[in-house]
């Protein structure tokens, strides 16, 4: 099927939610946004997947605690000049600072957003229902954990207007409703088509042969990306929820799972141990990231990559050149969000330990690349100006969906006083369109260590 037909089904995915939003509405006006038109691009069939060798892992060093500890009542630096206790996954050493060379996202090309922005069509077609969810492919051997959807895996928890997966060992903070997954979307178009300029990884050329495993997989839009820019690469996307599209291209599969409880049971006592480890915007769904790269490690092929994208849920200002925290009103609703997650056990902070975290654990070819994404239109350059619109958008769709539960769980607010705040942080952000803000995306990726024979 061609590229322009699956983006079309995948703005209509299945939508699993009690009610579907307006996505004609919603879609218009962040191309609106953007003052972008719209255009399709045609790409040719995929290929049948014939590869995919399997490999031997090697025995692995246990992953040091020195990178990341779990620790309560730990103070860590805010937003502002000030501090802030927060329990949960902190960083015990010190971040590696960035280079001062940070990348700007300027490279993009233009019709990255367009792709993404496929409006509906006058017959507004709903896309594809799955009524019947059977097993999952099973192309893959023995090496790979498969499931029948069965309705259990659709019996999510309801509350406050939005639903939740049930699976998970330790709640999950964000829905799986249209309310977060529509703002996945354009936080996929944001930091991958245009930040990334379309490159699934950073770390490794073009067209990956192998196993690759996308963790976390959310929508499952990285997943679908890497496997039309590498068709000779198995792709498999692993997620708590059945949330992806089902048209997919040949050499893409998803795996329903939780991680957490199966740290000691996917993919254990197998030969899967894929060539490349992906993982982007995890940074509000790990609680213990040294059990997760130890989990990493154990199944990566040796040599294979492992990239990590994550965004900083921090405001920051240039400074003459120099990258300071931004001290506005802004930042308190990012200081409470942190304090929020903190609470429950998870650190916003840790993504700058990664790189760090990795280096401790063996990892080889270790390095760490810093983007700039501007909030709102004030950058001159058109590119960035495109780029920062968007993600004021997101930003504005996603934070009641993003705080609801986090909020009533770490810091005891009432289903109103959360509304409340996410309403108060609406209009905080409209009102600090004019400041010169930008925030952080960071891609760390290493190498496993390869034995010498």
């Amino acid at each position: 099927m061609r590229r322009a037909e699956r983006l079309f089904f995948r703005i209509h995915r299945p939508i699993h939610s009690a009610a579907r939003l307006d996505r004609k509405k919603r879609l218009a006006h962040s191309a609106t946004l953007t003052d972008s038109s719209i255009v399709s691009d045609l790409a040719l069939s995929l290929q049948k997947l014939n590869c995919g060798a399997q490999f031997e892992a090697e025995d692995d060093l246990p992953v040091p605690k020195r990178a990341f500890e779990f620790k309560f009542e730990v103070s860590v630096p805010s937003l502002t000049n000030s501090s802030f206790s927060s329990s949960g996954l902190l960083p015990t050493e010190n971040p590696v600072q960035g280079s001062s060379a940070v990348d700007s996202a300027a490279a993009v090309p233009t019709d990255s957003v367009e792709h993404h922005l496929v409006l509906q069509s006058e017959d507004d077609m709903e896309g594809i229902i799955r009524d019947d969810y059977s097993a999952m492919d099973n192309s893959f051997g023995p090496c790979v954990s498969t499931t029948s959807l069965t309705s259990s895996f659709f019996a999510y928890v309801k509350e406050e207007g939005h639903t939740y997966d049930h699976m998970a060992s330790r709640e999950y903070m964000l829905p799986n409703d249209d309310s977060w997954t529509s703002a996945e979307e354009v936080l996929h178009c944001v930091l991958h088509c245009m930040a990334l300029g379309g490159k699934p990884l950073l770390g490794s050329v073009a067209n990956v042969e192998g196993r690759v495993l996308d963790v976390g997989t959310g929508i499952g839009w990285w997943a679908i990306d890497m496997a039309d820019d590498s068709p000779c690469a198995d792709v498999i996307g692993i997620d708590l929820s059945p949330i992806q599209p089902e048209c997919v291209p040949l050499n893409c599969r998803f795996i329903i799972d939780d991680l957490e409880i199966s740290y000691d049971l996917v993919f254990a006592c197998s030969d899967y141990c894929p060539n490349v480890i992906h993982c982007r915007n995890m940074v509000m769904a790990i609680y213990d990231w040294t059990k997760f790269i130890a989990w990493i490690k154990r199944e990566l092929k040796p040599g294979g990559l492992v990239e990590f994208q994550e965004l900083l849920w921090c405001p920051c200002i240039q400074d003459g050149g120099i990258i300071k925290p931004y001290t506005g009103s802004l930042a308190e609703f990012f200081q409470t969000l942190a304090q929020a997650f903190g609470a429950v056990g998870i650190s916003l902070d840790a993504p700058r330990y990664l790189r760090t975290g990795l280096e401790l654990s063996d990892f080889k070819d270790v390095s760490q690349q810093d983007f700039l994404i501007p909030l709102g239109k004030w950058p001159n350059d058109p590119k960035l100006k495109e780029m920062g619109a968007l993600f004021y958008y997101f930003l504005l769709v996603a934070i009641e969906p993003l705080s609801s539960r986090v909020l009533r769980r770490g810091l005891n607010y009432s289903p109103s006083e959360a509304k409340l705040w996410a309403e108060r942080f609406k209009e905080t952000l409209k009102g600090s369109l004019r400041e010169l803000i930008f925030f952080q995306f960071i891609v760390v990726h290493g190498r496993k260590y390869r034995a010498i024979q």
